[in-house]
């Protein structure tokens, strides 16, 4: 015969790692979500450094993280533009075949990733904005085109 206490500690032994395994999660989602003093995503720091496979991880854990915003407005998309790296053009490529329309964000001064593009001298990713849609014209806090910029 089955007696009742014989599935119970197996039971409570199951229940355990159940909240192990929450407690776990619960940890991972805070780091995912944590930001630094200036609002600055890990998803924001990947793009800068050009980290294609972080930024992909980041992106398929979630996609919304795509849209936070640092303290001065700047998305990750924004960070790519100031990368040393050859890789932030296909980090650039990820995030906007994710969201096409954060080409054209601004920040809170105006500036577009192309304004900060063609500040930073980076003309791999200002090609890869263009080709992408991004406004030529657009003007920013100061109605300054990016073309004043490259001047």
């Amino acid at each position: 015969m089955n007696s009742p206490s014989k599935g119970k500690p197996e039971a409570a032994l199951k229940q355990k790692q159940i909240g192990r395994d929450r407690r776990r999660l619960s940890r991972r989602e805070k780091r995912r979500r944590t930001r630094d003093v200036t609002g600055v995503s890990a998803l924001m720091y990947a793009a800068q450094q050009g980290d294609v496979n972080v930024v992909r991880k980041l992106i398929g854990v979630e996609e919304s993280s795509l849209f936070q915003r640092d303290r001065t407005g700047r998305t990750a998309l924004h960070y790519t533009t100031n990368s040393g790296s050859r890789c932030a053009s296909q980090a650039a490529d990820l995030m906007v075949m994710a969201a096409p329309e954060l080409v054209d964000g601004r920040d809170e001064d105006g500036f577009t990733p192309l304004h900060l593009a063609v500040i930073a001298g980076n003309m791999q990713l200002v090609t890869f904005l263009l080709a992408n849609g991004a406004d030529v014209n657009a003007v920013d806090n100061e109605k300054h085109t990016v073309v004043h910029w490259a001047a």
